[in-house]
């Protein structure tokens, strides 16, 4: 048996067409071994791609939601406790010529 491209690897674009071209073939009413060899990826991979409905071949590579909801007290504990203080901003920009600035002012 040849060796199979692992699907997590490939580029969203690239596994989308992967998934259209494998649901193109069952239409034609090909084989889902043959639709292995020709994809290139494994048997169960293929077998679930074909469990999906066409509106469902979108790869979603988001993982776990990022957005962590916390209350803003919480946000203030924890930067307390990670002894992160409030700082003024600087009034002046860091690169700030001072002669040449009191140049073009004058």
């Amino acid at each position: 048996m040849d060796e199979k491209i692992g699907a997590r690897k490939l580029p969203r674009e690239v596994l989308e067409e992967k998934r259209r071209q494998a649901h193109r073939l069952r239409k034609h009413r090909i084989t889902q071994a043959k639709i292995r060899e020709i994809v290139g990826i494994h048997a169960d991979t293929v077998g679930r791609w074909l469990r999906l409905s066409l509106h469902e071949l979108k790869v979603n590579r988001g993982g776990r939601d990022p957005g962590i909801r916390m209350p803003i007290r919480t946000v203030g504990e924890y930067l307390k406790r990670w002894e992160f203080t409030p700082q003024k901003p600087v009034k002046r920009a860091y690169e700030q010529n001072p002669k040449a600035a009191q140049h073009w002012l004058d």
